[in-house]
């Protein structure tokens, strides 16, 4: 059976009042080539999550995007992203905030840019919200910044994603196959009638 190199796969995976979600597309490549959009402080996990991606794979351009949020809050930042669990108090960096607010207002100053520099924006930059598990001295990337419970959701959601994708290829593989074959079965026919002459 032909499998195709393009397809989809989302997977999904809820526990510890997190929910992790990660999708797979996957293009047409000669080679394997994974791309991931991964939250902050899940870097150190590109290598886990590329050696149990990758050998089911084998060919095609994939990107990876992994997102862990609070449960029913989609889309949202989780721990691992910088922001406080559901039910924890969220401090603030006020030092680390009116810096980069400084420093942005200083750039508006000298650029053309109309308008003051919106401070919740400045929200989502390192050291702004610290994680309250996370010591601030340390890498935010380094092993252990993301829970085991956490990084386990994500894990059960790739392979998750990867089954669906890996179906999603073989239907797409059976269509091209039967594309192929009513090709072949057209060229046989005009190839017999060209043959008498």
């Amino acid at each position: 059976m032909i499998a195709s190199m393009t397809g989809y796969g989302q997977g999904m995976a809820s526990g510890a009042g997190l929910t992790a979600t990660v999708e797979l597309k996957s293009l047409n490549s000669k080679g394997l080539e994974i791309g991931f959009r991964l939250p902050r402080g899940y870097f150190s996990q590109e290598l886990e999550l590329k050696n149990l991606l990758g050998p089911a794979l084998q060919r095609g351009k994939v990107a990876v995007a992994v997102v862990v949020a609070p449960v029913g809050g989609a889309g949202q930042p989780s721990a691992a992203q910088g922001m406080a669990p559901q039910g924890a108090a969220v401090q603030l960096n006020r030092a680390a905030l009116e810096d980069y607010y400084e420093q942005l207002l200083d750039l508006y100053q000298r650029l053309p840019v109309e308008g003051r520099p919106r401070p919740e924006l400045l929200l989502g930059l390192p050291g702004v919200v610290p994680r309250p598990d996370h010591d601030p001295s340390g890498d935010a990337d380094a092993p252990g910044a993301v829970s085991e419970e956490e990084w386990a959701l994500v894990r059960q959601a790739a392979a998750q994603a990867l089954e669906r994708l890996q179906a999603s290829r073989a239907a797409e593989g059976a269509g091209l196959e039967q594309e192929f074959r009513g090709r072949i079965a057209a060229i046989e026919a005009l190839a017999a009638q060209v043959a008498p002459l």
